[in-house]
């Protein structure tokens, strides 16, 4: 109802908006076009001092499409220098006077990148490291788009759009890059460097900046749409984008629509057979084999007997005529979820945006920004695996009374007759209930509103409300009540709940179950998320030039204060709570905070024009926070840039950083999990003296522990563990800091006078990291003495650390700061623009040659043991490749309406996180498994007629597969890699 309501004051906003602003706009220009237009103001013409040293230093982005105005920009036209407000300062400067690396892509180079979604076009950067989750997670994506850069976890990429925050997305993770419609986009700012103290939170790793359109006048249709070479995944894309303006201000709006169909995993080869290496031949490598799922459709039972080593594992194979029989379970046994699951899900989107100013006077603007979404997707996972580890039950699925079981085949109840076993356990894939489908509806809207205006000519004032709201309802069809599974399996508790349906199930095979038993078992899941953001803000910023100014020019500023308030939930269904679900239960997540934030800067010049001091500049900037939650918090930057001469600039900045714990991190609800532990207590009459192990063994005698306590027999090794928030988390925080340098040749021919070369190292360090404690880490720390503080987390709330039987409770393994992450690298950019027309060729006018990439020299992560993992030139499934080396090169050929854009993206090889080598011993604790390096080549053509333009593109012309990696569930990382192959795609633009 809150949304509903939300929502509707919305629309009405809008309505109101485009109805008052439209006509006003229609006015002003009719009263234009009536009156004679005054002369122009001749324009003086600028000092040569005035020239920026580092004209073109900074990376188009042409490397992701070719831009005409590049194009035409070789026709050797000088173009006037926008002052702008560039991401990473909130001093107007010009666009290349940036003190760290900061990537600009225009909305044409998107357009010509074929991405239908920001994410899309972004994740091609090298850059961007792809950990952040991209429509090729099916398994947990959820239909969300989130980037990562510098491989340092969404959260610590800070996401704008016009240089204001976003509202959060799923439970506060981070911004859903789906909420921003492409066609409306008018340029995308990517800055690599640490900026809290220009923005606040989040921006340790860097920040996106999304600048919408606020001046387009006309309309222009847009149609794209593409297709695999296989025939799935098609895409289509629909978008209307008109505006009037005047010199009064400007009304800008856009409807996007967008549709993606699925993606059958067992439609790729190299994901089909779940981590089978044999199914190719020649593929080398083979260093161990692992066939599908151990939780077969048909259910597999097993039991000890005699047999110490549990020998009796069996499961129940069926016939096409429904006949089941028993058999040993074997590698033939194992389930290929692949059949059921999808690559890519599907997603639909519904966009309406608008963007206006309108001036009150000759010094005041009224501005309004407004974004809604209306996101569905749908995502499918092979049936529910239940059984014996799989699920929050210490014994999930057990058959307490097997011999008065009527369904169990009599074969089993014979193997049974000599022991009196008390039970058997079960593992079964519910195929009977159906694949596991997860639909997520999710509206997202956004309003910002304010006023700007002028102070002098050079400084002005800007004051703004930013209200966001997301809500996002999760619904998963064929959800298995795993406490009413047990119910049919025991003919006693069946009959306790027979007024609540329950019917006994025939379990043993596959198409058994009676429709009254799935009915009893089955139910539809649904989890409830709601996000909000209020913000308060306003500035001061320009430069100071009309009051003084110093010898080598103004001194820019900036001041202002934000005051900002997130709150949300994230409610899961009864059924979870209780307990009663098939996954791990999980309590709600509530929560809100605020914080109070003032901020300055300052950009100083310091010398100009002077013998060995072409120029030089220093920013200053700092910014305090205030959060009701962990306290106060000061971050500050300083940036350098000397340029000796007009042909190099040198750069560097070094700032502080930080990360507030959001509202799941604080207040995220509690989850159990059944943990294989080992209690240090075990056996411990048995340890050898040494310091540790007699600390060990006077704390277990402490408390009450028997020398000669066995563990698997007091209850078993399973430790309930609990999981979440903790509301006493710190911020994390950061140094960060990077030098380099911009060379522009003066001395190549002018016919390539763009060309310029950008190097720079890069080095960020995160503390007070904010992770989950180790469980097995708890437990020995407190014993052993290394962490004494670590007790209070074992049975915490009871001086009494375990039960009569002498067994540890449960563990408290809430969120903590502790760990460390560092790394650092270099970004290596060159652009080289050629003016073929001064070379007399009369077909090509240009060719445009951009190189960007990035090459990781370390990464580590310190964990709460105090071990220390490098990940550079790693890979892993869950965590993405960290391949060293990472570049992009564009080779285009431009004419007059046309041009050719080639693209070769390069990730590096790498080698399996799992495998580690001794030292000491030269070996390697598991067989390695090289991943090799993979370059895609893309193609894009572009022919505009008229008021027409039309774009080809092909990705992946040589329909590379993924490298294969024998982890996971599909063979291969996708969070790095292209899964979808060949992919062809065109779209057709209409402007008048």
């Amino acid at each position: 109802m809150n949304i509903n309501l939300k929502l509707s004051t919305l629309s009405l906003a809008i309505l109101v908006s485009l109805f008052v602003c439209a006509p006003v706009l229609a006015q002003d220009a009719a009263e234009e076009t009536s009156a004679p237009a005054p002369a122009p103001e001749p324009a003086p013409a600028p000092a040569p001092e005035e020239t920026p040293p580092a004209a073109a230093a900074q990376p188009t982005g042409a490397e992701l499409g070719l831009s005409p105005e590049e194009a035409a920009g070789l026709a050797a036209q000088e173009e006037e220098v926008e002052e702008i407000v560039v991401t990473g300062s909130r001093i107007q400067r010009s666009n290349l006077e940036d003190f760290a690396h900061i990537t600009v892509l225009s909305s044409d180079e998107i357009i010509k990148s074929g991405a239908k979604t920001v994410d899309d076009l972004l994740n091609k950067l090298p850059s961007v490291t792809l950990q952040g989750i991209n429509k090729q997670q099916n398994n947990g994506g959820n239909g969300l788009a989130f980037v990562d850069l510098r491989n340092l976890g969404v959260g610590r990429t800070l996401v704008l759009v016009n240089g204001k925050r976003f509202i959060n997305s799923a439970t506060g993770a981070g911004v859903d890059l789906n909420n921003i419609p492409v066609p409306m986009i008018e340029r995308v700012e990517v800055l690599l460097d640490g900026a809290s103290a220009v923005y606040g939170s989040d921006a340790i790793a860097g920040v996106i900046n999304i600048i919408l359109k606020d001046n387009f006048e006309g309309m222009q249709f847009d149609l794209g749409g593409g297709i695999t070479s296989r025939g799935d995944g098609a895409e289509l894309e629909v978008a209307m984008t008109g505006g009037a303006g005047s010199e009064k201000g400007n009304f800008t709006a856009n409807i996007t629509y967008y549709h993606r169909d699925k993606i059958w995993q067992k439609d790729r080869a190299w994901a089909h057979y779940p981590a089978q290496l044999d199914v190719w031949s020649g593929m080398g490598q083979k260093p161990y084999r692992v066939q599908g799922s151990g939780n077969p459709i048909e259910g597999r039972i097993f039991f000890c007997g005699d047999d110490p080593g549990c020998g009796y594992d069996m499961y129940f194979p069926t016939d096409s005529d429904g006949n089941v029989s028993v058999a040993g379970f074997n590698r033939q046994a194992r389930f290929n979820f692949a059949d059921y699951q999808w690559l890519v899900g599907t997603l639909e989107r519904y966009q309406l945006t608008v963007n206006g100013h309108y001036k009150l006077s000759d010094k005041v603007k009224a501005f309004m920004e407004g974004t809604y979404t209306r996101r569905w997707s749908r995502n499918q996972l092979a049936p529910q695996p239940l059984g014996f580890g799989t699920n929050a039950f210490p014994d999930p699925l057990f058959i307490a009374d097997p011999m008065n079981n009527p369904y169990l085949p009599q074969a089993v109840k014979d193997m049974l007759g000599p022991w009196d076993l008390g039970g058997i356990w079960m593992y079964k894939r519910t195929a009977d209930i159906g694949p596991r489908i997860y639909d997520n509806n999710s509206d997202t809207f956004r309003i910002v509103t304010g006023v700007k205006g002028e102070i002098t000519k050079r400084l002005g004032w800007e004051l703004f409300l930013d209200l966001g709201h997301h809500q996002n309802l999760i619904t998963i069809y064929n959800s298995v009540n795993l406490k009413r599974f047990n119910d049919i399996l025991d003919p006693a508790k069946c009959k306790q709940n027979e007024n609540t349906g329950c019917v006994l199930g025939n379990v043993f095979g596959l198409g058994t179950m009676s429709e009254a038993a799935k009915k009893y078992v089955r139910y539809i899941d649904e989890e409830v998320t709601n996000w909000e953001q209020f913000t308060v803000g306003g500035s001061v910023s320009g430069n100071l030039g009309d009051l003084f100014e110093l010898p080598a020019g103004p001194v820019g500023v900036a001041l202002g204060f934000e005051l900002r308030k997130e709150l949300g939930y994230n409610h899961p269904s009864p059924t979870t709570t209780g307990g009663e679900a098939s996954g791990n239960g999980l309590d709600p997540t509530e929560g809100t905070y605020n914080v109070q934030e003032v901020f300055a800067e300052a950009s100083i010049p310091l010398f100009k024009n002077i013998p060995g001091a072409y120029l030089a500049n220093i920013d200053l900037a700092g910014r305090f926070s205030r959060y009701n939650t962990f306290g106060s918090d000061f971050t500050w930057r300083t940036g350098l840039q000397y340029a000796p001469i007009r042909d190099l600039r040198l750069r560097g900045v070094l700032s502080t950083a930080f990360r507030a714990p959001s509202i799941a991190d604080l207040y995220g609800g509690a989850a159990d999990s059944y943990e294989e532990l080992r209690d240090p207590c075990n056996h411990w009459g048995s340890l050898p003296d040494s310091p540790t192990n007699n600390l060990i063994k006077q704390k277990c005698q402490a408390e009450g522990v028997p020398p000669d306590f066995d563990q698997v027999a007091a209850g078993g090794s399973q430790i309930r563990t609990n999981v979440g928030g903790s509301p006493n988390l710190d911020a994390e925080t950061a140094m960060v800091w990077n030098v380099g340098m911009v060379l522009l040749p003066s001395f190549v021919p002018d016919w390539m006078a763009e060309t310029s070369v950008t190097f720079d190292y890069y080095n960020a360090k995160v503390d007070n990291a904010i992770t989950t404690p180790t469980p097995q880490w708890i437990l020995d720390s407190c014993y052993d003495g290394t962490n004494p503080a670590n007790c209070n987390l074992i049975n915490p709330g009871s001086a009494v650390k375990r039960n009569n039987k002498h067994n540890i409770p449960w563990i408290n393994a809430s969120l903590q700061n502790f760990a460390t992450l560092k790394t650092d690298g270099l970004d290596i950019t060159a652009d080289i623009h050629v003016n073929t027309r001064k070379l007399g060729l009369p077909v090509i006018q240009g060719v445009i040659l951009n190189w960007h990439g990035n090459y990781l020299l370390h990464y580590q992560e310190k964990d709460n043991a105090g071990n220390e993992i490098n990940y550079e030139g790693k890979i892993q499934y869950g965590a993405g490749s960290f391949a060293r080396f990472r570049w992009n090169l564009m080779l285009t050929l431009a004419g007059e309406g046309w041009s050719v854009g080639n693209r070769i993206r390069y990730i590096g090889g790498a080698q399996n996180f799992e495998a580690t080598k001794d030292e000491a011993t030269g070996l390697w604790d598991m067989p390695v498994y090289k991943v090799p390096a993979v370059a895609y080549w893309d193609i894009v053509l572009t022919y505009s007629f008229k008021e027409f333009e039309w774009l080809f593109g092909v990705d992946n012309v040589l329909d590379k597969d993924p490298p294969y990696l024998p982890e996971g569930s599909q063979n291969a990382n996708t969070l790095s890699y292209d899964a979808l192959g060949t992919y062809f795609w065109t779209k057709l633009s209409y402007k008048f």
